[in-house]
């Protein structure tokens, strides 16, 4: 090429000749391309929003440990036992776990129930809560051996209270039959 048409490609505001073609099958790519990260960006959103929609499997259960003459039981570890049963005298048991802790300056511990090492047969999410009353038996040991801290009923805890409250409203009308789709490949 001579000189003067180098001048002319070389030009800011030269544009080279494309082909309409490829322009097209460009912009598709890219648009495939973006709609593939939207897609992905969706998927994403609604997958971690049906994971936080899930009501947890567990009880939150703080107490005070104390000996037997009402001392607290300061900076102590203790292992926690703590089993669910269906009578108040506890020994029709659903579930049992334990849990290693220690307590604080104030004896005070915390545990969630249901999230504890299981010692029962049957795991926390199969207790039939809904056909009967259930009782909370507590246990502690601070290696002298388990000492039984009582049962008590165990009462709504506010997922419950919440389903209790939104549950069993009335069912909608039935929506317009959608369009038939394409018949399938044959196999």
């Amino acid at each position: 090429m001579n000189q003067s048409m180098n001048g002319v490609y070389n030009s800011p505001n030269f544009k080279r000749p494309t082909h309409p073609r490829k322009s097209v099958k460009l912009r598709l790519i890219i648009f495939l391309s973006s709609m593939k990260k939207i897609t992905t960006l969706a998927f994403l959103l609604i997958a971690i929003c049906s994971i936080h929609a899930q009501a947890p499997q567990g009880v939150n259960y703080q107490a005070v440990a104390r000996n037997a003459s009402g001392t607290e039981l300061v900076n102590t570890p203790l292992t926690v036992r703590v089993g669910v049963y269906t009578d108040v005298s506890a020994t029709q048991q659903a579930y049992e776990e334990t849990h290693n802790v220690t307590t604080n300056a104030f004896g005070l511990f915390n545990i969630v129930i249901g999230q504890g090492n299981q010692t029962s047969a049957n795991a926390f999410s199969t207790v039939a809560w809904a056909n009967s009353n259930h009782f909370l038996k507590v246990e502690i040991d601070a290696c002298s051996g388990f000492i039984n801290m009582g049962a008590t009923q165990l009462w709504s805890v506010p997922y419950a209270l919440y389903a209790g409250a939104s549950a069993g409203g009335p069912t909608g009308a039935t929506g317009p039959q959608g369009l038939t789709g394409p018949t399938g490949a044959a196999g």
